[in-house]
């Protein structure tokens, strides 16, 4: 499959910091809060160690002044110390301040990555050039892995074609292809998306050896309505000319016993035949 590259793209993790940080992977994001907590109460340590602050107990070393500082950002306050001059005081009402807040960001933070939907709705790995009720078309199957079935399923397809212009510049054109059924009230295991090559698709009198020529990609779209969650739920996936395969079908997920009991064994995304 083909990438993209963006070369000298401004990188500011603070431009869009909530974003990025709601990105990055649990262990990532853990060890962010962890080295921002640290930092904060150790610029803390140093005020509270080299101005000119007084507390409840003397001689206080930088260990027990750490400890202080974790006790006021978290605004626990045991109160076996406590500030005993206007500067410690002044010290201590800043690093609440601070610790209510980041404390009220991290919860949200963390709270907006836990409750983010995931489709988990997973791809066949090509896309197949086969035929459809006697119709040359193009197939491909997903399979709903959640343990929830999703409602309201629209589904889109789109075929991205590069081209150069009259006047040499290179454009990538974006043309949507009609599905045979581009809705689904209820999407409980799979779904199979089939693309007629007639006379009004733009790929049609194409072959494969043509279609890989130029490079063609397809992009599949899908939306849909968590039953449990009532959240949207998306899934997207891109098709290399590299995907694609001629004369083949997918196997049969399906089967059925004595009883009429559907079975559908997921290991058969991707088998053809």
């Amino acid at each position: 499959m083909s990438k993209v590259y963006r070369l000298y793209r401004k990188k500011n993790i603070l431009r869009d910091l909530f974003y990025s940080l709601n990105r990055m992977s649990w262990g990532s994001l853990i060890i962010c809060l962890g080295l921002y907590f640290l930092t904060i109460n150790i610029i803390f340590t140093a005020l509270y160690l080299f101005l000119p602050t007084e507390f409840s107990v003397s001689n206080l070393s930088v260990t027990e002044l750490f400890y202080f500082s974790t006790h006021t950002y978290s605004t626990v306050g045991y109160g076996n110390i406590s500030p005993a001059n206007h500067i410690s005081n002044i010290l201590v009402v800043i690093e609440i301040f601070i610790g209510i807040i980041s404390t009220a960001l991290m919860t949200g933070l963390v709270f907006s990555k836990f409750s983010r939907p995931k489709s988990f709705i997973d791809f066949s790995t090509s896309l197949l050039i086969s035929k459809f009720r006697g119709k040359r078309s193009l197939i491909f199957r997903t399979i709903n892995d959640r343990f929830a079935n999703v409602i309201n399923l629209e589904v889109s397809m789109s075929c991205l074609i590069d081209e150069l212009t009259d006047e040499g510049q290179h454009f990538r054109k974006v043309i949507l292809l009609e599905l045979e059924k581009p809705f689904l009230p209820m999407f409980v295991v799979t779904y199979t998306g089939v693309h007629i090559i007639d006379d009004k698709s733009p790929i049609f009198n194409l072959s494969l050896a043509e279609m890989k020529e130029k490079k063609i990609e397809f992009f599949i779209s899908i939306q849909g309505i968590d039953t449990e969650s009532n959240e949207l739920i998306t899934g997207q996936h891109r098709y290399s000319f590299d995907s694609l395969m001629e004369n083949k079908l997918f196997q049969d997920m399906m089967s059925m016993d004595a009883n009429g009991n559907r079975s559908f064994d997921y290991t058969k995304l991707n088998q053809t035949y």
